[in-house]
């Protein structure tokens, strides 16, 4: 397989610094913007490239590029003497692909995500036949500025350019894979309504013939090639640069943090708090102190901890409710670290005894916890005390898809079931005591927030009701995974080591305290959703098909809603993540890097039947 990047045009959206250059060789943020397809090639595995261009500036991409000896590459140039469409710029690299199947992509498209996985599938799964595109779902009101594909199963059964009135939302890329046949194809197409060989055409005829085959871009894609896009294109890769080299400096802040402190972990045998308490013990506190009342269906387990539980102190049951003030002020009075994660994030319907359950667990027993906090802080006016308290995305109940990713300051107007409601009502409590106790002059109080969106990872009990936790279990046992309503709500997910790097970070850092972080993967960027965290923002169905992938069993079968859950179902959700990007923090880990280590945890432990 040979490459091809189109480099013409005459770059009139940017205007007047196209004056003097080739739009492909202005700046976005570090680098020419011509490095970014030829990287995005090139970390594929495709080192014989051309490069095509129009007539005016062929030769500063020489002067740039050379051979591609430094990159590893063998280039090749062609002029396209005027403009005549990508599909007859295409059709000037004939000769230079000699019957070998071509990767084409546009030279302002920018790419987040390595193809590597997906040249393979193209060349093992198609046998390098046919048609290959790549699809990015967009907001559906601005589809109709791209050309938009229609699927069915692993085809493409049409494709229509820039359609007044588009039928989905999945925008075709700059990146494309064709057989060599497609010069043949080319030849016989006829020039549009605006004089060009569109290749909207040629993709057309590979649809007739039931061979044009796609895949879904991951993370961030954008086409350079307008002032908004380039500068929307900067920052993200600035960004990204950003944060990789803060999440280096956080593994620094984090080390030296805890070491030779007392922490006190509320709901510590469930999941996230398990997770929590194996990642403090690499950090040497002097205590890590556990409780977990054990509530039925809430994932408290002690299996979490069984290989650590003598590095820990641990009162569950009776011993471990929060709500007993007189037994847990002593543990609070230890500790010089609280993360509050006891608490229940499980829908439920509405009823009085679904009522109950809720109050009493996510805020009777919280307000009592939060009273003996303040009691602590009053008796002891000089302690320091930093917690960190787990909330979740259901505090903004139903968000309108114009409204995401939703940030913190959102004002929600539909919460859906009672736990959205106590949940936001308890992190108001610890809000308050936070600055009611700054008011009287005790400052050695912290009390910070974490939203929470789709955690997942090892020791998630399938008895809470996670959908990460029952697919993967479904998938390794081979059984059928359902999916309510298809399966089509999107959700930003995150990976539990990741998350737990977020609450190290809010309970350490100075410029924290007295707010409410999201968590998550996504930010806004020139009013869309951008991924920071490639594959991270996934429909339901998209997860599960990374579950069976992954796992290389089960299957997915679609199911109404359940009368008792289409009530509180939230629908689309994506949390805004820059506000504590800015302390930092990104997810790290990608889904199919995280599900494979809860695919490889879920087979080694003793509580899941090994049937597979």
């Amino acid at each position: 397989m040979k490459g091809v990047i189109l480099a013409g045009g005459t770059g009139s959206r940017l205007l007047p610094c196209t004056k003097v250059t080739n739009k492909h060789l202005l700046p976005v943020y570090n680098k020419p913007m011509i490095y970014y397809p030829l990287f995005t090639l090139l970390n594929a595995g495709i080192k014989e490239i051309m490069i095509i261009s129009g007539p005016g500036h062929a030769g500063h991409f020489v002067n740039l590029l050379g051979s591609g000896k430094e990159f590893g590459a063998k280039l090749s140039y062609e002029v396209q003497d005027e403009a005549g469409g990508i599909a007859q710029a295409l059709g000037l690299a004939e000769d230079f692909a000699d019957d070998e199947s071509i990767i084409m992509i546009l030279g302002d498209n920018i790419f987040e995500e390595d193809i590597r996985e997906y040249v393979e599938e193209f060349k093992q799964i198609q046998s390098e036949k046919g048609a290959r595109i790549f699809l990015k779902e967009v907001d559906i009101r601005g589809a109709k500025r791209f050309g938009i594909a229609l699927i069915e199963r692993d085809k493409v059964y049409n494709v229509e350019e820039k359609p007044e009135n588009p039928k989905s939302n999945l925008a075709m890329t700059g990146l494309y894979m064709f057989d060599s046949n497609v010069f043949n194809t080319i030849k016989t197409l006829k020039p549009s309504g605006r004089g060009e060989l569109e290749i909207t055409d040629a993709i057309r005829d590979y649809v007739k013939k039931g061979e044009c085959y796609y895949n879904k871009i991951k993370g961030f894609w954008s086409d350079a090639g307008t002032f908004e896009s380039l500068n929307r294109s900067s920052n993200l890769i600035r960004q990204k640069d950003s944060d990789s080299e803060q999440n280096k400096n956080i593994q620094d802040i984090i080390l030296g943090g805890f070491e030779g402190k007392n922490i006190l972990i509320t709901g510590g045998l469930g999941f996230i708090g398990s997770n929590l308490a194996n990642k403090l013990l690499e950090l040497n506190p002097n205590k890590i102190i556990i409780t977990d009342s054990l509530v039925e269906g809430l994932g408290g387990d002690l299996s979490n901890i069984q290989e650590i539980k003598d590095n820990l102190e641990i009162y569950s049951g009776e011993e471990g409710d929060i709500k007993n003030i007189q037994k847990i002020k002593p543990l609070i009075k230890e500790a010089d670290f609280i993360f509050n994660l006891a608490g229940s994030s499980k829908h439920t319907g509405l009823g009085e005894d679904n009522l109950n359950f809720d109050s009493e667990i996510n805020f009777y027993a919280q307000i009592k916890f939060l009273e003996a906090c303040r009691q602590v802080m009053i008796e002891n006016p000089e302690k320091k005390l930093s917690m960190v308290f787990t909330g979740t995305k259901d505090q903004y109940g139903k968000v309108p898809y114009k409204d995401l990713p939703v940030k913190e300051d959102y004002k929600s107007k539909n919460l859906t079931d009672y736990q959205s409601v106590s949940k936001s009502a308890i992190e108001s409590h610890h809000i308050i005591l936070h600055n009611t106790l700054k008011e009287k002059g005790i400052q050695g109080i912290k009390i910070t927030s974490a939203r929470l969106t789709n955690t997942y990872g090892p020791r998630q009990s399938t008895k809470t009701n996670s959908a990460a936790s029952i697919f993967v279990e479904k998938a390794l046992s081979n059984a059928t995974i359902e999916l309510w309503g298809g399966g089509e709500v999107l959700r930003d997910f995150n990976y539990v080591e990741d998350v737990i790097d977020a609450l190290l970070l809010l309970a350490i850092s100075d410029e924290t305290g007295s707010e409410a972080y999201n968590l998550g993967c996504c930010v806004e960027a020139n009013n869309e959703i951008a991924s920071l965290s490639g594959g991270n923002l996934k429909t339901i169905k998209e997860f599960a098909e990374v579950v069976i992938k992954s796992t290389g069993n089960g299957q997915i079968r679609t199911i109404p809603y359940p009368i008792e859950r289409a009530n509180v179902e939230p629908g689309h959700f994506c949390a805004d993540i820059s506000k504590i990007a800015k302390l930092g923090w990104t997810p790290k880990t990608s889904l199919e890097e995280g599900i494979k280590k809860t695919i490889e945890y879920m087979k080694s432990s003793s509580n899941i039947i090994k049937n597979y």
